[in-house]
């Protein structure tokens, strides 16, 4: 039995969506393993991972798509498990958009209304609120042919709201653009669905999409949710070390532990004579291998002097659009993220880096298991 983990809501509030100990296995290998989960009316849940981590075989599972192994499906008290995709009452866009090319912008929107035998005015109306919310009145009388990306994606979102489903499904719809309009449309797309209030479920890889659309954001790995909570507590609170190096590209490296402090839920750690401190989930005893996690823009770096002699220094620089990221070699080697207005970082000076221990987070590394005798 898998522990339930929730997305949003008060703790006494029923989740609108809830899965129970879902399983699924593909030739033979678990895709799957007893994931639960719930999901609260309204709720902007992202659902993140590496490839193969099973995250669109969930999202097919809720769709209706897939088959489940095991576990259940339920949407507002309603057992979904047995039922077909066209009795959930939920809308889903897909990567590839899937337009109808010979319909108008118009009669693609309309499609899933007249599959339901929604009466002439009623349609027009409602395709004609689409319309205006996604921005598409000017182009009801287009085809799909000659629509940009940006322009396509918004017609398969409004035709999968506009049979007002009770939620939303969206498999990494934003895919196919560039990467300039995929950061201007990702923030239309939550406004749409806020404005809209359907319970959403957003399948990514990328991370910057996760969080600029979702409320909170379920980490997968192995068909198993590793993490579930805002971005903020993502970054800042990771659960385990998967967690920590999956999120925000932080710098990793290994180090013995050399105190635990219980007061502050941090240690010291040593790595060929460089001393640090990070924040750790459970206490750690002295000698402890572990891995320590600190993100790029967490790091400091102040020029070395004559008090403090250098262990470190600047190898290399470039120019991001967030300001410069500098690598330096020492005993470790550490990105850091500083402003583009920073002088003192030349190639070769002296440096030494720093970070408030509460934003590097540390953890035990896990033997390896014993191999595995031959005859």
């Amino acid at each position: 039995m898998s522990e339930t983990v929730a997305a949003g809501g008060p703790p006494e509030q029923e989740a609108f969506l809830q899965l129970r100990d879902v399983a699924k296995n593909l030739g033979g290998n678990p895709v799957l393993a007893g994931v639960s989960l719930d999901v609260f009316e309204g709720d902007l849940l992202g659902l993140l991972g590496p490839s193969g981590s099973g995250k669109t075989t969930l999202l097919n599972i809720i769709g209706g798509f897939t088959d489940l192994d095991a576990g259940s499906v339920r949407i507002a008290g309603q057992d979904l498990t047995a039922l077909p995709p066209h009795r959930r009452d939920i809308g889903i866009t897909f990567q590839k958009y899937a337009l109808f090319p010979h319909l108008t912008v118009f009669d693609n929107i309309g499609f899933g209304l007249r599959q339901r035998k929604v009466a002439a005015p009623e349609l027009r109306q409602r395709v004609g609120e689409m319309l205006a919310v996604l921005g598409l009145t000017g182009l009801a009388g287009r085809y799909p042919r000659s629509l940009s990306g940006g322009e396509q994606q918004r017609v398969a979102l409004a035709r999968a709201l506009a049979v007002r489903p009770r939620l939303m499904l969206l498999d990494e719809p934003l895919a196919n653009l560039d990467a300039a309009l995929r950061q201007r449309v990702r923030f239309e797309i939550r406004e749409i669905l806020r404005s809209t209030g359907v319970t959403s479920i957003f399948v990514t890889h990328d991370q910057d999409e996760a969080f600029a659309l979702c409320d909170r954001v379920a980490v997968l790995r192995g068909g198993r949710i590793q993490q579930i909570g805002t971005p903020a507590e993502l970054i800042y609170q990771p659960a385990n070390a998967f967690v920590a190096r999956f999120i925000g590209s932080p710098n990793v490296f290994e180090a013995s532990v050399q105190h635990y402090d219980a007061q502050t839920q941090s240690i010291r750690f040593v790595r060929d004579r460089f001393t640090g401190a990070a924040c750790v989930r459970a206490p750690l005893t002295p000698g402890t291998r572990v891995e320590v996690f600190v993100r790029p823009d967490e790091v400091v770096i102040a020029r070395a002097d004559d008090v403090q002699p250098a262990k470190f220094r600047v190898k290399d620089w470039v120019h991001l659009v967030s300001g410069r990221e500098a690598w330096i070699e020492g005993p470790i080697t550490l990105r850091a993220r500083l402003p583009s207005e920073a002088t003192h970082l030349e190639r070769g000076a002296a440096v030494i880096p720093s970070w408030r221990p509460e934003r590097a987070h540390a953890f035990a590394i896990e033997p390896a298991p014993p191999a595995a005798a031959t005859t």
